[in-house]
């Protein structure tokens, strides 16, 4: 059974995690991201962090869908509104 991914502030993954996250987020990501032709932006930005999480943990894509979705605070450090489905990110 796997644990819950539980956000917490003094966790130095989680910690490293919202660095990353924020590096992901900034404009200059957007226009390399951009420069390759890779449309919508957004998805793929939403897309990458939900698979840098799941490597991250060393957990499944699935789980990691599942705990966004029913993890608010986690969507809040990843800066998702909206959680995609497993199939639509290994696309």
């Amino acid at each position: 059974m796997k644990h819950h991914m539980y956000f917490s502030k003094q966790d130095p993954n989680y910690s490293m995690l919202k660095e990353i996250f924020n590096f992901i987020n900034s404009r200059k990501s957007h226009e390399i991201i951009a420069s390759f032709r890779i449309k919508p932006v957004k998805t793929f930005v939403n897309d990458l962090k939900i698979w840098y999480l799941s490597v991250f943990f060393n957990y499944e894509l699935s789980f990691v869908v599942d705990e966004l979705n029913n993890n608010s605070k986690l969507r809040k450090l990843c800066n998702i509104d909206h959680v995609p489905t497993v199939s639509s990110i290994q696309t």
